[in-house]
């Protein structure tokens, strides 16, 4: 998960006013000394949604959250990045627009993975924030494909194979 400065959530989450000054700091300091990222222990603790604190993110970043939930999502483009890279990456090709390839990430600062992508796709890359679920979405998108292919060859194996049988009854 990324990061912003602890003292811009602070700010962000006192003008939205769902924490006090007193209570972010005590949270702040708790989850130093416990060796806890900041964010997870706010969003454990009921103080703000991971959805919130990714809005935050993406306004401080300057990037445009994905919302790969609704999408649908090509698998020509999402075949753009093979599986096992965009694993590693932890990235989702999710759609392609002149010249521009849209890509999913969990840190959409990461220079070297979009230096990476833009290289081996040979094209622009446009990076979103996008919550751990939206990747894991992606990922999901991979596996159907594999699994339609896996289906109509069975009913393609089975359906040969009845009409082998039906031929040598025939015969008979």
């Amino acid at each position: 998960m990324i990061h912003i400065p602890p003292q811009k959530l602070k700010e962000e989450l006192l003008k939205d006013k769902l924490v006090s000054e007193e209570n972010f700091d005590a949270i702040k300091k708790e989850a130093d000394r416990m060796g806890q990222d900041l964010a997870d222990v706010l969003i454990s603790r009921n103080i703000i949604r991971r959805g919130y604190y990714y809005n935050i993110l993406s306004m401080y970043f300057g990037t445009e959250m994905a919302n790969l939930t609704n999408k649908i999502i090509s698998q020509d483009v999402l075949n753009l990045i093979p599986e096992d890279v965009a694993r590693a990456r932890r990235v989702v090709t999710f759609e392609e627009n002149a010249g521009t390839v849209y890509v999913a990430m969990e840190d959409p600062t990461d220079i070297g993975t979009i230096e990476f992508l833009k290289k081996r796709l040979k094209k622009e890359i446009k990076p979103f924030l996008a919550l751990p679920e939206d990747i894991d979405k992606g990922f999901v998108l991979y596996g159907a494909e594999l699994s339609k292919d896996f289906k109509k060859l069975i009913e393609e194996n089975i359906s040969a194979s009845l009409r082998s049988r039906a031929r040598g009854e025939l015969e008979q």
